[in-house]
């Protein structure tokens, strides 16, 4: 068998193992949709063979699509099925537990959103307390508070419900504790490492906000370590109107135009040294910003983008991307549906592996030294383009000036970057040599919060669409794909 028909199985297996828990999602009970889809299958091969245009291969072909669908079928289902809280039956009433805090505590305006786990069952709560007094990861709390199941909810400015239960459940996460009246009992009950990454990254924190004034310190912190938290809501929609809020959400969409740039940025100095900076830098993030599941996830993902470009096959990059996809859903399947993140993660890299060069190839001019333009416009179209449907059936808006405030700004990030993690660390060693190189950065961030905020007063910086539907999403993504085979046979 050529290595043509064995990537033709390998990617119709894996995607047949997509459709499967997809449709499991929506007839999330064990049900006969298998059953038909086998009846269906075979009726199809019983067709085919009557009329001598199938052959054994493609029978084997049909043979392992359905196969791995109802493999990925049965697996949410069971998996689903095993997401159970404990405590049904104290919902709508008061309980005293003890519980530990299990992730960094994410402070929302007045108030700080708790992560609590109950060690016995790891059921996890989510309880919402006053930013005062301050709790930290691995403290022991005893808390006496009203228990309720988590609710759907919409938000302000859109239509559709969102889906919290599932996006919570995916993650053990099944109650919430309302009005809780809190006891600090004993600290250091988490993870040694865990604590001490969070330590560490609130350490970074604390000397960026010594070496610069807001908002420059907030923006430096969240791209280097994801510390969005103290920006503000009105300069965090500034962002999001110019479709730059990545850079400050260590997401896999951001980690994975972040790993291209900086390779792009440093490839004056050869290839061997921008993959070593490039790989560098997306492990580092993972490791300062706590090393949680999904920023796991996305640093995957950002490396194979590295990997492809330091190899020159993006074809391998690509298969490594769908190997990575399936073995993530065999550990947790609810993903696919119910994490943004790891969708924009899974599109982005695929949009630049696919799209990235033949954008390239289009463009006749820019191929400079310093700013290679061509790679640039290259990795923020292909991104763009293959994230848009999802993030304007998810946002209900998209931004129409994202591709250009992205060049504006991306061009200088990893330089920002670079330089932040220089500036911390001679500050450490000696404050006033910090503060100097702080300013130089300084100018860099003022320059990328200007920009943003010209655009973000643009009229026509946003365009809004509330009524498109996934339906809408999905016929956009099978455009695409219509467009990527007629490509193919046309090359």
């Amino acid at each position: 068998m050529d290595n043509k028909n064995i990537n033709r199985i390998f990617y119709i297996g894996i995607t047949s193992f997509f459709f499967g828990i997809f449709f499991s999602t929506i007839f999330n009970k064990l049900n006969l949709l298998p059953l038909v889809y086998l009846t269906i299958s075979y009726l199809s091969i019983w067709l085919f063979l009557k009329s001598k245009l199938i052959n054994i291969f493609k029978l084997n072909i049909i043979l392992i699509s359905l196969i791995f669908f109802i493999i990925g079928f049965y697996h949410f289902n069971i998996f689903y099925a095993q997401k159970k809280g404990d405590y049904d039956f104290l919902i709508n009433k008061k309980i005293d537990k003890t519980f530990i805090v299990d992730d960094e505590p994410e402070i929302k305006g007045w108030h700080t959103k708790l992560i609590l786990i109950d060690k016995k069952n790891n059921n996890k709560f989510i309880s919402w307390v006053d930013n005062l007094p301050k709790y930290e990861y691995g403290d022991e709390l005893e808390i006496k508070g009203w228990l309720i199941k988590i609710k759907n909810f919409k938000s302000n400015d859109s239509f559709r419900q969102f889906d919290y239960i599932n996006f919570l459940k995916k993650d053990n996460i099944f109650y919430e504790i309302k009005k809780p009246s809190i006891s600090l009992k004993e600290k250091h009950k988490g993870s040694y490492i865990k604590e001490k990454l969070f330590y560490f990254k609130k350490k970074i924190t604390n000397q960026i906000k010594k070496l610069m004034p807001e908002p420059e310190s907030s923006l430096l912190a969240g791209i280097l370590i994801g510390a969005k938290e103290d920006m503000g809501r009105e300069l965090l929609d500034e962002f999001r109107k110019t479709g730059i809020i990545h850079i400050v959400v260590l997401s896999g969409f951001n980690l994975t135009i972040l790993a291209q740039f900086i390779m792009i940025v440093l490839s004056i100095f050869g290839k061997k040294i921008s993959t070593f900076f490039g790989s560098l830098s997306i492990i580092l993030f993972a490791i300062m910003t706590g090393a949680s599941a999904t920023i796991v996830r996305a640093s995957l993902m950002a490396l194979l983008v590295i990997m492809a470009k330091s190899m020159g096959r993006n074809s391998e990059a690509i298969k490594l991307l769908f190997l990575a996809g399936f073995i993530m859903l065999i550990f947790n399947p609810m993903l696919l549906v119910y994490d943004a993140s790891f969708q924009l993660s899974f599109l982005a890299t695929l949009g630049l592996l696919l799209l990235s060069p033949k954008i390239e190839g289009w463009i006749k001019y820019g191929n400079w030294k310093i700013f290679n333009f061509k790679e640039i416009l290259g990795a923020t179209l292909s991104t763009q383009i293959f994230v848009f449907p999802l993030l304007l059936y998810l946002m209900g808006e998209i931004s129409i000036v994202s591709p250009l405030v992205n060049i504006l700004v991306l061009i200088l990030i990893p330089f920002s970057m670079l330089l932040g993690v220089i500036t911390i660390l001679f500050s450490l060693i000696n404050f006033n040599i910090g503060l100097i190189l702080s300013y130089f950065n300084y100018l860099i961030l003022t320059y990328d919060l200007i920009i943003v905020h010209y655009f973000s007063l643009l009229s026509f910086s946003t365009f809004k669409w509330d009524n498109f539907s996934a339906a809408d999403m999905f016929i956009v993504y099978f455009i695409y794909f219509l467009i990527f085979i007629f490509w193919k046979r046309k090359k």
